[in-house]
């Protein structure tokens, strides 16, 4: 019988692994379609009042006139547009999240436990911890690199609420636009107790609003949002506890500030109920 040289022993072998190569290519971008789709008929079927919006509007949804809810806390590590959620931290601070009933009749809202640290970690400040929700989006905002173009926008606003009330539960927000997320970090707003009609925060939810014209970054390249628990927040650089946060959602108006706390709303429905028997 004739021997197989070297060379034809080997042919086998590379043809077998380069069908191979293809084969799982092939595989894996079937997979990332199959994400990205899911993720898309996630963000539409979240719209409740347009559900057969087409695809070459999805940039211009809102589930109410003028509003563009970003998160109701519908799903655990993803927001309404298809984007992922979770904490960032560097020890020794610290944060955890999850989304469930707290308070808010049926509606899931997102619950963050966290423990701010004034000393040691990174340039001895304690390290930093937070909560971010990324809202860029290739599949939804093709036509803008992805980014969402929240420029039509006059405010941001969302209910939120601590566990005790205390000094110590205290956070700002922070926006990043594409030329901010090129270096991890965002533009960050006053303290939230500013935007709150109580003035601080409190265990009774408020609606916080928050004027896009306080974050000097581009509004039409929003890449993420995020809960900053920051250290000059707090006495002597340390806070920790718990916040509860519903319904982060873009506005062109400003909400009627009757209705920005719990009591408030009831007092309108009762008063709109009494107008019209």
């Amino acid at each position: 019988m004739k021997k197989m040289s070297e060379k034809t022993k080997w042919q086998p072998t590379i043809l077998s692994s380069f069908l191979l190569f293809i084969v799982s290519a092939v595989g894996l971008n079937a997979q990332e379609n199959s994400l990205a789709d899911q993720i898309e008929e996630g963000f539409l079927s979240g719209v409740e009042s347009r559900e057969t919006a087409s695809r070459n509007q999805v940039n211009a949804l809102e589930s109410e006139e003028g509003v563009l809810y970003v998160d109701r806390m519908k799903r655990y590590r993803m927001n309404a547009l298809g984007g992922r959620n979770s904490v960032y931290v560097r020890a020794p601070s610290g944060a955890t999240f999850d989304k469930g009933n707290y308070g808010r009749g049926d509606n899931k809202t997102l619950r963050i436990r966290f423990s701010k640290k004034a000393y040691d970690g990174p340039y001895g400040q304690g390290g930093w911890c937070g909560f971010y929700t990324i809202l860029k989006n290739r599949r939804l905002f093709s036509k803008n690199d992805g980014f969402l173009d929240a420029s039509k926008y006059n405010y941001i606003t969302f209910w939120v609420k601590s566990e005790s009330g205390e000094e110590s539960e205290n956070f700002c927000l922070g926006v990043a636009d594409k030329m901010w997320s090129l270096i991890d970090d965002s533009m960050k707003t006053e303290p939230i107790g500013n935007y709150l009609p109580e003035g601080r925060l409190t265990n009774e939810w408020q609606l916080a609003v928050i004027p896009l014209s306080d974050v000097f970054i581009d509004w039409s390249l929003v890449n993420s949002l995020a809960i900053c628990f920051e250290g000059d927040l707090f006495e002597d650089g340390e806070g920790g506890g718990t916040i509860y946060i519903d319904d982060i959602a873009f506005r062109v108006e400003e909400p009627d500030p009757r209705e920005r706390t719990a009591s408030g709303m009831e007092s309108v429905s009762q008063a709109e109920s009494s107008d019209n028997p």
